[in-house]
């Protein structure tokens, strides 16, 4: 995930939260910590997951609600924030120059 929100920032995307469901991987502590740090971007969790989100896209197309904003009133849970960021960065790091040597 992180490369891939690397290369939105390299395009002036520059999220100041990622918002998720209280599902699936993020039901780990650990996985939530890693995705945290690694990102640096703190995470709110919402009591869904991303079928909820879904629908309630469907839902505004199909004029079920006023507007977006009505759609997505729903308050977040939880807000995680990076708090130990430089080890993650080094071993992203390193995984990165793998990554670009198996590719070059």
């Amino acid at each position: 995930f992180r490369y891939g929100l690397d290369i939105m920032r390299e395009n002036g995307m520059n999220p100041r939260v990622i918002r998720v469901g209280k599902a699936n991987l993020f039901l780990s502590s650990l996985f939530t910590e890693a995705f945290v740090n690694t990102t640096g971007v703190p995470v709110e969790f919402y009591p869904s997951d991303g079928s909820v989100g879904a629908a309630m896209g469907a839902g505004i197309g199909a004029g079920v609600y006023a507007s977006p904003k009505e759609a997505f009133s729903m308050k977040p849970l939880q807000l995680i924030e990076p708090t130990d960021t430089k080890i993650y960065e080094t071993i992203f790091q390193e995984w990165k120059a793998l990554l670009n040597n198996q590719i070059d």
